[in-house]
């Protein structure tokens, strides 16, 4: 099960803001396990949000690439974009997330996550077309 411990010691160092860790083990992730949609998407954002801006395009290509054979999960691609800074797009991809229907959705509520849009009113509105009412109700507390 190394993909899965892999995968959780990279989230672990990305919220303890050790960008340079997580990348580590977000690329040993993609070398001992598949290279799943899923695990590209979140090395993407990790590169993005550390900096490596070239590296978050390069895997934002291979997932526009992988969409053109096949399903790709919207999530994926609006994280990347969240970790660019780039919140139009970012929300366009999550709205294309919530029109597929996208299990990767749940998410979506994960705070640390979500924290540079929170405030965005399409955050809330988004929350609230996904049913989580309690939620937007804790965040104008």
């Amino acid at each position: 099960m190394p993909t899965l411990r892999t995968n959780i010691s990279a989230t672990a160092y990305a919220l303890k803001g050790d960008y340079d860790e997580a990348i580590a083990y977000g690329e040993k992730m993609l070398e001992v396990g598949p290279r799943a949609v899923a695990n590209v998407g979140n090395l993407g954002y990790l590169s993005a949000v550390a900096g490596k801006k070239e590296k978050a395009y390069e895997l934002l290509a291979e997932l526009e690439e992988r969409s053109n054979k096949g399903y790709v999960s919207s999530f994926w691609t609006a994280l990347i974009y969240l970790g660019l800074g780039e919140i139009d797009k970012t929300f366009e991809w999550f709205e294309k997330a919530y029109a597929e229907r996208d299990g990767n959705m749940i998410y979506f509520t994960i705070p640390q996550l979500l924290d540079p849009v929170r405030a965005d009113p399409r955050y809330k509105q988004l929350l609230l077309k996904m049913g989580h009412d309690n939620l937007v109700s804790r965040l104008t507390r």
